[in-house]
């Protein structure tokens, strides 16, 4: 009677064991299948954040390329004036 008591007790553990370990290896995929989406998203906004840099980097450049065409052309305008206003006196 004893031994069959503690045989149901043994079985009885083990599935709800099994249950228990089932249940936490379902967690751990979802947990695994999260991680790896976060991953993906962490790895596509780098990219966005590297296009956006070179994409700032790119505007500068040509921000500063007209800037630079922008007063040499203040120059070359005071320049002529300058030589009008010789020319005239």
């Amino acid at each position: 009677a004893l031994a069959a008591t503690v045989a149901v007790f043994a079985t009885e553990l083990t599935r709800e064991l099994g249950a228990a370990a089932r249940a936490l290896a379902r967690y751990v995929d979802d947990l695994e299948a999260e991680l790896a989406a976060a991953d993906e998203g962490a790895v596509l906004l780098r990219s966005q954040l590297v296009d956006a840099e070179r994409d700032a980097e790119a505007r500068t450049s040509v921000a500063d390329a007209e800037a630079t065409r922008a007063r040499e052309a203040r120059e070359l305008a005071a320049a002529a004036e300058a030589e009008r206003r010789r020319a005239e006196a």
